[in-house]
């Protein structure tokens, strides 16, 4: 009862889908301040014995979070791609909202 409710009023929908992409949001701005507030250093691991900085043909690159432990969570590749699945995810249920109302609109002139 309660689903095909929900399912049935597209405005509902189409907002139920405009919060969760304003979430995504929400927190791609949280990484986006992250990770300019906390930024990713490189540093060239030498992998041989010789002390030539300037050769850098035989450097291993590591990437260093400067961020403090709260926040080395957000600032993760996982946490950019699940922002941007939740976005996508509100996009996708904003636009079958839309598609319903559509539909119902076309049907009912008929």
């Amino acid at each position: 009862m309660i689903n095909r409710l929900i399912i049935s009023d597209s405005s509902m929908v189409i907002k139920f889908g405009a919060v969760i992409a304003t979430i995504g949001t929400i927190s791609l701005v949280f990484f986006a301040v992250g990770l300019l507030a906390f930024p990713v250093s490189k540093s060239c691991i030498s992998s041989n014995n010789n002390d030539n900085s300037f050769n850098n043909t035989n450097c291993n690159y590591s990437y260093v979070l400067t961020a403090p432990p709260p926040f080395s969570y957000v600032i993760q590749p996982l946490f950019l791609v699940v922002t941007l699945l939740i976005i996508a995810g509100g996009i996708t249920i904003i636009r079958i909202g839309k598609w319903k109302q559509n539909n119902n609109t076309n049907n009912s002139s008929r």
